[in-house]
């Protein structure tokens, strides 16, 4: 039979003990030759089966097929062999055709993997370029930190000393239209009562620190107040005056005037 490009499921046989391994390929040709090369050089991945191979020699060994079957059905067929023959029989470690359910590591192969996740887990021996982690680094940025996660006093160091300034929309600006635009759409929409329960409820006790004060006692120093018209200053006087407040006498007591800066006695 020519084996080149047939798919099916093979067996390597140990004709001194009976044991054997099996196996599905889409290219059976092929995969017998891979399993011999990796047996001669000694690095196959089943130590079973390569301990026996040092042990009884090549000649000891003959591979068979088992069937000629679609690509489809590989496993069906192979999981079917496994069966009927028996896992006593096997050099294979999974009992589970294309799945390493059930498969038991020994400590051996426990020690290796921890020793090869440790460090750098998810890119084990390969470092990143600096294009590739600013890529990563700008695809974070605006990403709310995961629920429960606490970070470090260092990290947190960092966000605050990254976070100083207009770090969150820094290099872009909307443009007046946008500005526009942003007004019109949240002018009118209504605010839920639960929204400003929650609102009202983070505002109490709130105090501004000192530095924010001072921010804003130099974003305001310098700038000017709105003209305020004769009419509009005579209005606010005599509305202070009829509250029993004077700008000159200070708070009026009752049953006693109360004199602003124009001379009229409001009676409080």
């Amino acid at each position: 039979m020519i084996l080149s490009r047939k798919a099916g499921v093979y067996a390597i046989r140990n004709t001194v003990t009976g044991r054997m391994y099996i196996g599905s390929a889409v290219n059976l040709a092929d995969r017998l030759d891979k399993h011999k090369r990796a047996l001669n050089a000694k690095f196959h991945k089943n130590r079973h089966l390569q301990n026996a191979w040092n042990k009884d020699g090549p000649e000891s060994f003959a591979a068979n097929i088992v069937c000629v079957c679609a690509k489809t059905d590989l496993l069906y067929f192979e999981q079917r062999a496994f069966n009927a023959y028996g896992h006593d029989r096997l050099y294979n470690v999974c009992l589970v055709a294309g799945s390493r359910f059930g498969t038991i590591m020994d400590d051996t192969a426990r020690t290796a993997l921890a020793m090869r996740m440790m460090g750098n887990r998810y890119t084990a021996g390969r470092s990143l370029t600096p294009e590739h982690r600013a890529r990563i680094s700008a695809g974070l940025v605006g990403k709310v930190v995961r629920k429960g996660y606490s970070l470090s006093a260092e990290t947190k160091a960092k966000l605050s000393a990254a976070s100083r300034g207009n770090k969150y929309a820094a290099g872009t600006y909307r443009s007046p239209e946008s500005n526009a635009a942003r007004r019109a759409a949240l002018i009118g929409r209504p605010c839920p009562q639960e929204r400003k329960a929650r609102i009202s409820a983070s505002l109490q006790c709130h105090r501004v620190s000192d530095i924010t004060r001072r921010k804003i006692s130099e974003a305001l120093r310098g700038r000017k107040c709105p003209a305020v018209s004769e009419a509009n200053r005579w209005r606010r006087q005599i509305t202070l005056g009829q509250f029993g407040r004077s700008r000159v006498n200070g708070p009026a007591r009752k049953g006693q005037p109360c004199i602003n800066t124009h001379g009229i006695s409001v009676t409080s």
